[in-house]
């Protein structure tokens, strides 16, 4: 199937679908991990906005506080041991909120945040 066709079908889905869930890697919330790109969560937040108008419930799922918190602590590589990610997510986690609120009042919706660790994928305590 070519690319055009994909995205012909990707088009139709949107449009035929009442919801939407959008995931955006960290890496493009980061812009390739340099820190978060303010521009391109307005420009979603701007996209998102539009399809809430059309009468679409959406949902965005990212990330980007630890690859914001490592920029902010100046770490050039992602850590592997847990307690320095967590660290690094600690960190960059304000800095994601408010951008996210701009997100959310670019898309005139509401905002959470959700701290998930492997366990939560394999048991419903908590739930």
């Amino acid at each position: 199937m070519s690319a055009a066709a994909l995205q012909d079908d990707g088009l139709r889905a949107v449009r035929d679908a009442r919801r939407v869930v959008v995931k955006v890697g960290s890496s493009l919330v980061t812009n390739e991990g340099r820190g978060l790109d303010a521009e391109a969560i307005s420009l979603w937040g701007r996209q998102i906005a539009a399809l809430r108008a059309g009468g679409k419930q959406v949902v965005m799922v990212s990330s980007g506080a630890i690859a914001e918190g490592m920029k902010r602590l100046g770490w050039p590589k992602r850590p592997h041991e847990i307690h320095e990610q967590q660290a690094a997510a600690a960190v960059g986690q304000a800095l994601a909120e408010i951008v996210g609120a701009g997100l959310v009042a670019d898309a005139r919706g509401a905002a959470a945040q959700l701290a998930l660790g492997v366990a939560q994928f394999f048991t419903q305590v908590g739930h």
